[in-house]
């Protein structure tokens, strides 16, 4: 079921039951019960003469008008508040994947430069032990080569995987 349907179900179970309930208290407040002993209130007071067809609203009609349309009014707030709240959650969860994919991304690319720079680090610390000679210098230079491409490729890929706006920037 849809949030609409629910909230509709829910709103109309939560009407009959109010319903119910001031009809019964109503009725116990217009049969002339003495609540303090629960016995019937007789009064010596002659019925009132029938009286010709009124013309306008009464005032319990007038107080029906006023609930319904209070009614109407809690369903159209209820309606609206819920999509406001549903376009909130919307953009707070785009903003939360978003920012866990382009977290994802750097820290990859970051354990891969540390990666990157342990193995020039072990070059480095190779190179210091050996004596002198032409190989070590090469093999440090292709490490520092190595290292410095791999640093900007990464950086490219950082630069990729931007972190999303803000939501005070992207939220409603």
């Amino acid at each position: 079921m849809n949030e609409i349907a629910e909230y509709l179900v829910e709103s109309a179970v939560w009407a009959v039951v109010g319903f119910v309930g001031g009809y019964a208290i109503g009725r116990v407040a217009v049969t002339g019960r003495d609540d303090s002993t629960g016995a019937d209130v007789t009064t010596d007071a002659p019925e009132p003469p029938p009286t010709r067809h009124r013309k306008g609203f009464t005032g319990q009609q007038m107080l029906g008008v006023v609930v319904v349309i209070l009614a109407l009014a809690t369903v159209a707030q209820g309606l609206i508040q819920s999509a406001a709240t549903r376009a909130v959650v919307t953009c707070q969860q785009e903003y939360s994947n978003g920012f866990a994919d382009a977290l994802d991304a750097r820290t990859a690319a970051s354990t891969a430069a540390q990666n990157s720079l342990d193995s020039l680090i072990g070059v480095v610390g190779h190179v210091i032990e050996e004596p002198p000679s032409p190989q070590a210098a090469t093999e440090f230079a292709h490490a520092v080569t190595a290292y410095l491409n791999t640093r900007a490729m990464l950086k490219r890929q950082r630069q990729l995987h931007p972190y999303p706006p803000a939501p005070r920037d992207l939220c409603p």
